[in-house]
């Protein structure tokens, strides 16, 4: 079995740089979400919160008692996928493995919309440093996809801690599919279902476009979460499914499922034997995932920069390491301002190929 362990942060990026990460161009979230478990209180699935627990004896002043009380990070996805996995795995579990906080913290997850029910479950919240939300590149694809009347910039940003390519996998006892050229002749000729994380998101585009300029006979199926995109195709409910490496790398280790396409742009020192979209066929779509953190527009600069230090210390922990080693996201350290930029970048790359592809926000229908 082929050996899709990450290299250690000392080692990586030796297949991406800073300017071609997460980009989308055209021709023109598995870990199993335990982690370090839950505290006592901590919502699991679907949280109904109304917000009010978290900001209650805190203003949102920037007094120097911060932070007194529990800290929430928010997933957007569901249990099991990526964005719950970084949380679970990646922050909480370092956090309160070396004491980086002197109050406790939790995990809830608000699923929904590709990360809508995340945003605006964080923009609900008072702007006091309390409600952190780890992002991935559908901080920039979901408000393109449709109008939700939030973007990247009603957000402050914290860091990224992440880069992961996008695949197409298939299920490994999948005697039709043994490369991705048959999977290609096989929708040529019958229809195939494609999974993906909800409507309009990196990997929703991913496979439409990949449809599209393929002319394969698909049909895209949206999930709330990587888990579920998983799940139904290990059950043979989905012919194949479009995800990100923390969503599966256990399951191709086991033989559970194949990679069979990346959209990374470039050949990738981790999968030498997949190939990428251009390699595979007459055209060229780039589509890669980052994972940060962001807390609301408001949060007060004092607490802005504590929590860019805690992000940036969790970074820097031996538990951080092994969430990233085993679910195959390269570690890529951007803080603040820096990481800013860097989606703004993405968002134009995405916004050009919404444009071209009349796509989202900007469709004619």
């Amino acid at each position: 079995m082929t050996n899709d362990r990450l290299p250690t942060r000392r080692d990586y990026l030796k297949w991406t740089s800073a300017a071609g990460l997460a980009g989308l161009a055209g021709c023109s979230s598995g870990g199993d979400g335990s982690g370090d478990g839950d505290s006592s209180g901590d919502s699991s699935g679907d949280s109904s919160s109304d917000g009010s627990g978290d900001s209650s004896g805190d203003s949102s002043g920037s007094g120097s008692d911060y932070p007194s009380q529990r800290m929430t990070i928010v997933a957007w996805a569901s249990r099991g996928g990526g964005s719950d996995t970084i949380v679970r795995q990646g922050y909480v579990r370092s956090i309160r493995e070396n004491d980086l906080l002197p109050v406790d913290v939790r995990a809830i997850n608000q699923t929904g919309g590709g990360g809508e029910a995340g945003m605006r479950y964080t923009l609900d919240q008072d702007p006091n440093g309390y409600t952190v939300l780890n992002v991935t590149t559908n901080l920039v694809v979901t408000p393109l996809s449709r109008d939700i009347g939030i973007s990247y910039e009603d957000f402050t940003p914290i860091a990224r801690m992440g880069v992961e390519p996008i695949l197409l996998v298939v299920r490994g006892d999948d005697d039709r599919f043994n490369d991705v050229q048959e999977f290609r002749d096989y929708a040529a000729e019958n229809r195939v279902s494609i999974a993906s994380f909800d409507v309009g998101t990196q990997d929703h585009t991913a496979a439409f476009l990949l449809s599209q300029r393929t002319d394969m006979n698909a049909e895209i199926v949206p999930f709330s979460g990587g888990g579920e995109q998983v799940s139904a195709l290990l059950a043979g409910d989905v012919d194949a499914a479009v995800t990100a490496p923390s969503e599966v790398s256990d399951m191709r280790e086991s033989g559970e499922v194949q990679y069979i396409l990346h959209f990374s742009g470039q050949e990738l020192e981790l999968y030498p034997d997949v190939p990428y979209v251009s390699e595979a066929f007459d055209t060229e779509i780039v589509v890669e995932q980052f994972r940060g953190t962001v807390v609301h527009g408001d949060t007060p600069d004092e607490r802005v920069e504590y929590l860019r230090d805690l992000y940036e210390e969790i970074y820097n922990t031996e538990e951080f390491e092994e969430y990233a080693d085993s679910n195959n996201v390269n570690p890529a350290f951007l803080r603040g301002e820096e990481f800013y930029d860097y989606v703004e970048g993405v968002n134009q790359r995405f916004t050009e190929v919404f444009q071209e592809n009349n796509l989202g926000v900007y469709s004619d229908s």
